[in-house]
């Protein structure tokens, strides 16, 4: 492997050792952002009314 390709895998290694207590809150909030995108998108077209209930939900959700 070329001295570049190795130095490269060190640092990638490195960063995500150093990262690894993160990922667990990282997916979660993750799954947050696509739920909300989801619910924002509105695509069974509910009232306002509807879809801020189910906002609110969501980030009483994130909350707790």
């Amino acid at each position: 492997m070329p001295t570049e390709l190795r130095k490269l895998r060190t640092l990638v290694a490195k960063g995500l050792a150093a990262t690894d207590a993160m990922w667990p809150a990282i997916r979660i909030a993750y799954g947050w952002v696509h739920q909300a995108a989801r619910i924002l998108e509105n695509e069974d077209e509910a009232p306002g009314g509807e879809v801020r209930h189910r906002l609110e939900h969501l980030l009483a959700e994130m909350r707790a």
